[in-house]
């Protein structure tokens, strides 16, 4: 599979550069395909809760909003089903910063999705990985092509309990594989239950909102995924010993690769705000902070050994 170039000699820490943080959701439905708003109202319901860019990434079409929403960041983009894969299921492929699209075939290959947005200038994801029955094996060849995949879905999540996907990205990172995990909505209910809006999203540190930092941002993985608590710092210094502060959690996972690792709980009626621990040999550590409702935040992977 041909290679693509990206800049991941390591991973960034976003929480040491310097930058503004900037709350945003990557994947999002509306009525040019099966979401129950319009374009407009859309854009309207995420910029009246405080986000500040969107990604409109309906169902084998690019929707343009005519509609000027100042100090928003609007991010064309697209959702491509393609072929199937090991068990059946097809893949379906966010695809970021694409304005145009070409005729494809009615099931395109993967390769081909991902030809024709590269060249483009877009970027992919692989969405909710669990929801599709996707494989390790159907995504181990497509690692060094995409920015990453979804690990929290809130559709697939309050539809059947299949939002969740940090194991799928936990078998690519114990290799190597140095993808991004996204937190996103997969909107399209935001007048009926299940309401699927407002509950994923990442943070992104970047120097501007401007489309160009944005997604040079989430290139250098300089942004974490939340369904609910906020992380305020992480730290590592060149021993491996590993801070995180966050607001109010029952649990904060320190996930590793083979059976490293450590967890901190909080006792019966209280919460933690942070946690630290001094790693030995591991190849790479990513931070979960969870609260009482069992909502999570999730850090992006740091390999240890390029922070030393």
């Amino acid at each position: 599979m041909r290679q693509i170039s990206m800049k991941r000699n390591h991973l960034s820490n976003p929480f040491k550069i310097k930058g503004n943080w900037y709350k945003g959701n990557l994947h999002t439905h509306t009525t040019n395909s099966d979401g129950d708003l319009s374009p407009e109202e859309a854009v309207a319901w995420y910029k009246d809760r405080s986000y500040d860019f969107l990604a409109i990434t309906d169902h084998g079409k690019i929707t343009k909003v005519e509609k000027k929403f100042p100090d928003f960041l609007l991010i064309e983009g697209v959702e491509i089903g393609a072929e199937k894969a090991e068990l059946g299921q097809g893949y379906h492929i966010v695809c970021l910063n694409i304005s145009d699209l070409p005729e494809l075939k009615e099931v395109p290959s993967v390769q081909e999705v991902i030809d024709i947005v590269r060249e483009r200038g877009g970027k992919l994801i692989i969405g909710h990985p669990y929801w599709s029955a996707l494989t390790f094996s159907d995504i181990i060849s497509l690692s060094n092509e995409i920015l990453g995949i979804e690990i929290f879905n809130s559709t697939c999540d309050l539809a059947i309990g299949k939002g969740f996907s940090t194991v799928h990205w936990d078998d690519l990172l114990i290799r190597g594989k140095k993808v991004y995990g996204f937190a996103v909505d997969d909107s399209h209910n935001f007048t009926a239950a299940p309401f699927d809006a407002g509950a994923g999203w990442i943070m992104v540190k970047a120097k501007h909102l401007t489309k160009e930092n944005i997604l040079e941002a989430l290139e250098e993985g300089d942004f974490y995924s939340s369904c609910g608590p906020i992380i305020k710092d992480i730290s590592i210094d060149g021993n491996g010993k590993i801070k995180v502060s966050c607001t109010p959690v029952v649990r904060i996972n320190f996930i590793c690769d083979r059976t490293s690792g450590k967890v901190f709980r909080a006792e019966k009626g209280s919460s933690l705000t942070k946690a630290e621990v001094t790693l030995g040999e591991v190849k790479y550590v990513r931070v979960e902070c969870i609260d009482k409702e069992g909502m999570a935040a999730w850090s992006n992977p740091f390999f240890l050994k390029k922070w030393a």
